[in-house]
């Protein structure tokens, strides 16, 4: 029997809101436990191990889009050859290499 489940929620936000989801997001992470919950519906994640990570952004016409995408296995991984880092910052700052942030 499959222990296939599935959450999905899609909505217009303003940008505070949105920071508070993506805050709820790191903060789950860092505690190890995810709870995501709609209308009766909820869904417990437990991250942990080595995860699966990729940034996705496209500009298209007055578009934009920014898409994380970030996944794991329950049982422990092995480490995958080393890659270049990704690099993230706020803004604009030429001066700050934004690793980690």
């Amino acid at each position: 029997m499959s222990d296939y489940r599935q959450f999905k929620y899609e909505s217009v936000q303003d940008m505070d809101t949105v920071i508070k989801y993506l805050d709820a997001i790191a903060e789950g992470f860092k505690k190890g436990e995810l709870t995501l919950t709609r209308e009766g519906e909820t869904l417990l994640l437990k991250p942990a191990g080595l995860l699966g990570f990729t940034v996705e952004a496209k500009l298209k016409g007055g578009r934009r889009k920014l898409k994380f995408t970030l996944g794991w296995k329950e049982h422990a991984q092995q480490p995958e050859e080393e890659r270049q880092p990704l690099f993230i910052r706020a803004g604009n700052e030429a001066g700050d290499s934004g690793k980690g942030k």
